[in-house]
């Protein structure tokens, strides 16, 4: 009934000894009435909602202290204090009544409340599963943010992991909450901040165009297209549709490493965001006297600098935030979480930011995002994986991404998708794409929110 007994039970030296902890109802129903076993009250952390939010949430083990997620990053919170009491015995061990026992009185925990919205985790989680299934990869990410105050309204991983039944998983990888602590390179996302850089630098307009030839060669590094258009002219909004690697490496060189090192530290990427989930990474960007002139043209196009997820989705909030950073937060203790009013780009820049990503949606890379009635934004990503066992790129190997903004015209959300390693297709149009759409429509349907643009004529015949 209980499994491997301790040889503690049978030695005649010891008083106590734990047979099983926590054992369920029925259990303890079968042993009643065995002399010598005896019953002491304990409790159990139930999770009502299995596997939702597993690797958010974290565990605790059977003495209640959290070792993964939440549970371990308030641990102390939760946990209270325990109580004592001193007592006197007699030389066999019973006590002795006394006028004059001291001890300290338990504490009960905190009660921690979480920003998530189940219906929002939810919507995440299941269409986070299906396009994962569905191209085969290893895992992914979806998180969802309130631009209004930085509430993480969802936060879903895959595979799912239920912290009720923490020890039958064979591989710790599986608490891993990746929002927070998967550490990548990015790929096109970054031309996003190279852009809004270089315009708030002056150093480019958004529809003037300059030349953009078919590779550039620095120091015998050649950069090139992952599909070739040709040399051409071409402004920086079709750079950024078009996903141009040559194009962001010409505006990165234009702007210098200390400049574009200064504004991505103002998004705060290579610090931890202090979402305060437990496991989180602050990415690796490095000091600008670091960077060779390959480094710099690398980095224009997200290579040569990891990232965190939650770490780019607090980015792109200044784009509908009116260039202002906004602080992404998850435990809702009733305070003003955004303190700190770090404006990052003017509002010249950022409208013009928020009509290109517009139009990476309606004519790029992101046209499969499109829902009618309603303005989306955002950028793909397909950037090839390093993988630190092996210390190099693994061929075939790619996180896909999208990272956007929806309704754009009135800013209310911010999201982020990553695919790990899709077998079945590389490009995020057919993974990370997707998945964000459907997620973006539950959630538009869900708030009842107004449409924010009349659908046109081809708009409807999509639908």
């Amino acid at each position: 009934v209980l499994g491997p007994i301790s040889p503690r039970l049978f030695d005649r030296q010891t008083h106590f000894v734990w047979v099983k902890r926590k054992v369920a109802p029925e259990i303890k129903d079968q042993l009643k009435g065995v002399p010598g076993v005896y019953f002491m009250q304990d409790t159990k952390r139930l999770y009502p909602f299995s596997h939702s939010g597993g690797q958010l949430l974290g565990f605790v083990n059977v003495d209640d202290e959290g070792l993964s997620g939440i549970e371990y990053a308030l641990n102390k919170e939760l946990n209270g204090k325990v109580g004592k009491i001193i007592i006197e015995t007699d030389p066999t061990g019973e006590p002795i009544f006394s006028f004059n026992q001291r001890g300290n009185d338990a504490k009960r925990g905190k009660k921690v409340k979480l920003t998530i919205d189940h219906i929002i985790q939810s919507i995440a989680e299941i269409n986070l599963k299906k396009i994962v299934d569905q191209v085969q990869a290893d895992c992914g990410v979806a998180i969802l943010m309130d631009l209004t105050d930085g509430a993480i309204l969802g936060m879903a991983n895959y595979p799912f992991f239920n912290p009720n039944t923490y020890s039958q998983y064979r591989s710790a990888e599986i608490f891993q909450n990746k929002g927070v602590s998967m550490v990548f390179e990015p790929g096109s996302l970054m031309k996003l901040f190279t852009v809004a850089a270089a315009l708030e630098e002056k150093k480019i307009k958004m529809h003037e165009k300059i030349f953009v030839p078919s590779r550039l060669v620095i120091k015998g590094t050649t950069i090139e297209e992952a599909h070739d258009e040709g040399p051409g002219f071409r402004t920086p909004e079709e750079i950024l549709a078009k996903s141009l690697n040559v194009g962001a490496a010409k505006i990165g060189l234009m702007l210098g490493a200390p400049t574009l090192h200064h504004y991505l530290s103002a998004l705060e990427f290579g610090k931890k965001t202090g979402l305060g989930v437990g496991g989180e990474s602050p990415g690796i960007l490095w000091p600008a006297k670091s960077w060779r002139e390959v480094d710099l043209s690398r980095i224009s196009f997200g290579y040569s600098v990891s990232v965190t997820p939650i770490q780019l989705l607090k980015a792109i909030s200044v784009f509908g935030n009116n260039g202002v950073l906004v602080d992404p937060y998850i435990v809702d203790d009733g305070t003003n979480h955004q303190k700190h009013h770090v404006r990052v780009f003017s509002s010249h820049t950022i409208k013009m930011m928020k009509e290109a990503l517009i139009a990476i949606v309606e004519k790029g890379t992101g046209e499969m995002t499109r829902i009618p009635s309603f303005t989306v934004g955002g950028k793909t990503g397909t950037a090839r994986r390093f993988v630190q066992e092996s210390s190099g790129y693994v061929l075939g190997s790619y996180n896909t991404s999208f990272l956007g903004l929806f309704p754009v015209n009135q800013p209310r959300f911010a999201m982020i998708v990553i695919i790990t390693n899709p077998r079945t297709t590389i490009y995020a149009s057919q993974t990370a794409v997707p998945c964000f759409k459907e997620i973006a429509q539950q959630v538009l349907r869900y708030y009842q929110l107004a449409p924010d643009v009349m659908p046109t004529k081809d708009a409807k015949a999509r639908t």
